[in-house]
Order: structure tokens, then sequence, then C-alpha cells
């Protein structure tokens, strides 16, 4: 029973690692949610309304751009907390900023590059969408929404952002695609983590799901494959969070079946093919990673470097 926990050296399989990193940053979400609705129920309730129109308002509330970027933060927050105790407690070893990659002498570099490669995705996306018709712009924040609005979305963004670049690229790649590549190599490991961090994003409100989950785990490969490649998590952090960040507040893609965005963006843009629409990310994200082998493949230098990258075994 207990090689069905441990490995031969009595450490935690990294499946009940990923079961317990995963499954508890999505419970203590749900257990955040509840909390929350509970609290505005009570509150509303209190103003004379009557339970199902508190229930209903509460509802709206928690969904709202506010509500979910404090939800998300505190639950980016414990998936932190929860690699922290796995590798004090259960791996009984101490926090070492190194063994994240979170220590590297070219991280300026790095920093750079995500900057750039996020603001070329982002911005080729829309282009060619815009260009192919497939999206329609519809007006900036500032006419559509208000300069206050806009300008609380710009800086929760900030803080959403950061977060998810730090939070999930810390846990998925820094810890669990890093012990997976010890028990079996760094290509396996990057599949295996790329499909559990697609699966960790919500899928039910996607015009064309498989689509968004092929396009969720490529996006997973480009990132676990960044990491391999420079050996450090700088360039995906960075990458993550501008991504994340022109999505969320500068360039938002707005559809009744998929809302992209909550808040007020700065430039907002109207889906008008779902399916095809998915297909050019599909597809830039595909060129991002093909750029990425091209830019790290053994024998070429990358921004003055030397130092030749191989993928390790």
């Amino acid at each position: 029973m207990n090689r069905l926990f441990k490995t031969s050296n009595s450490d935690l399989r990294w499946g009940w690692k990923t079961a317990i990193l995963i499954g508890g940053t999505i419970l203590f979400g749900v257990i955040l949610t509840a909390v929350l609705m509970s609290v505005l129920t009570i509150g509303y309730s209190s103003q004379g309304l009557a339970q199902g129109q508190a229930l209903e308002k509460a509802t709206l509330a928690s969904g709202g751009f506010i509500a979910q970027v404090v939800l998300s933060a505190l639950q980016l927050g414990f998936m932190l907390w929860l690699v922290r105790w796995l590798v004090t407690k259960v791996e009984k070893q101490k926090i070492e900023w190194s063994k994240l990659e979170l220590v590297s002498a070219k991280r300026s570099k790095y920093i750079t590059l995500g900057i750039v490669l996020a603001l070329v995705l982002g911005l080729f996306t829309i282009g060619i969408s815009y260009i192919s018709g497939t999206l329609k712009f519809l007006g900036n924040g500032f006419e559509l929404f208000g300069s206050a609005q806009v300008l609380t979305t710009l800086l929760l963004a900030t803080i959403l952002a950061i977060a998810s670049g730090f939070g999930e690229e810390i846990a998925f790649r820094g810890y669990l695609q890093s012990r997976i590549a010890q028990r079996y190599n760094s290509t396996i490991a990057v599949v295996i983590v790329a499909v559990l961090f697609a699966l960790s994003h919500p899928l039910g409100n996607a015009i064309n799901p498989l689509l968004y989950l092929a396009s969720a785990i490529l996006v997973g490969i480009l990132f676990g494959t960044i990491f391999v490649r420079t050996k450090s998590l700088w360039m995906g952090i960075t990458l993550h969070t501008v991504w994340n960040y022109l999505q969320i507040a500068v360039l938002a893609v707005c559809n009744s079946a998929d809302e992209r965005f909550f808040g007020s963006p700065l430039f907002v843009f109207d889906n008008i093919s779902g399916t095809t629409q998915l297909l050019i990310e599909f597809i830039v994200i595909l060129a991002g990673l093909l750029f990425i082998f091209w830019l790290t493949k053994p024998g070429v230098k990358t921004m003055g470097e030397k130092k030749t990258w191989t993928v390790s075994p």
C-alpha cells in the first residue's frame, strides 16, 4: 500500500503532489467563493431583500471584476503556499529560489525577451484577426466605460497578471515540471504539465471547447519549452504576465458566448467568428513555439550570449 503513495526512496509520488497542488488550489477557490457568496447574501438580506433576490445580487457581485481579481489573487497565493508546504513538509527540503530557477545571471535578458514575445504574440493575434475580419473594433475604454472604470481595470489587471504570472509559472513549471522531469524526462514533463495547466482553466464557456483546450495545451507547451531551454523561469513569468495583462486590460475580446474580459479594458473587440478566431490564436501560439525552438536551438547565440541551450534529458 505504501508503494501506491511513495517511491522507493520514500518520496511522495508526483501524481499525489499534483493532486495536492491543483486539487487543493481548486478546493480553496471553491471555499473562498462560497464564503464570499454567504457574506454577500447575508448582507443583502439584512437590507430587507428577499432570500432569492439577495442570492441573485450576491451571485452578480461575486462574479464582478473586483471580486474575481481578489479571489484569483488569493487562490494563486494559496497555490504558492502549497508549493512551499510540499517542499518543506513533504519533501523536507529548504526553499531555495535557485532550485525553482528564479536566480539567473541573465534575468534581465530573459525578462526583455518575455516582454517582446508577449507584445508580438498579442499584437499579431489582434492584427491578423482584425484584417481577416474575425474581430471587429468596438471602441476604446474611455468612450465605452468612463475614465474611473478604465483606470481601475488597469490597476487591478496589474495585480491579477503578476499573480498569475508568478503563481502559475512557479507552481506548474518551477515545481511540478521539475519533479515530473526527475521521474521521466523533460519532454514528457512539458507535455504532462501543459495538459494539467490547460485543464486547470475553465472550458465551459468556450465557443469550441476542443480547440480552446488544444490552444491552452499549446500555451502550456510554449511555457514549458521556454523553461527547459533557458533553465530559468523569468522569461516564462514575464511572457505570462504581460500576455495576461494585454488580454485583460489592453486588447480585450468580447463575445456573449465566451466573455474574454472583465472590467473596462482600453481597446475592445467583438468576436465575429469564434472558431476561426480560436484557430488564428492557435496558429499564432504555434508560431511563437517554433520561434522559441529556433531562437534557442544548439549553436545559436541569442542577444549576444555565448551559451548554447539544449533540452535537458
